[in-house]
């Protein structure tokens, strides 16, 4: 029974340490944040693009602005929700892939 019980906390102990390990040494990926805006809406939203912290483009479509954001770190990608959330974008993320 002891053999049984110290193999148990190494496991748990092992599996733990290589967890971190991993979480560590994963790089951040580029996620393209796609965002639909009303027109009225993106006069405020264009002058945070005009401060250029975040790569943007946008494109100007009669009564809405589609706005792709480039994050390249999970704090980017957090002030971008925060901000879409702000003004009640319409928006879709997509991961990109290595080649």
């Amino acid at each position: 029974i002891w053999k049984a019980i110290i193999i148990g906390i190494v496991n748990f102990i092992g599996g733990y340490v290589v967890k971190l390990f991993e979480a560590k040494s994963r790089q951040d990926k580029l996620w393209r944040v796609e965002a639909t805006v009303p027109k009225t809406d993106f006069i405020s939203l264009k002058e945070f693009i005009d401060l250029d912290l975040i790569p943007a483009n946008y494109i100007d479509i009669n009564k809405y602005v589609i706005v792709n954001f480039y994050c390249a770190t999970q704090r980017e990608s957090a002030v971008v929700r925060d901000l879409l959330n702000k003004y009640n974008a319409k928006y879709f993320v997509t991961e990109s892939k290595s080649l």
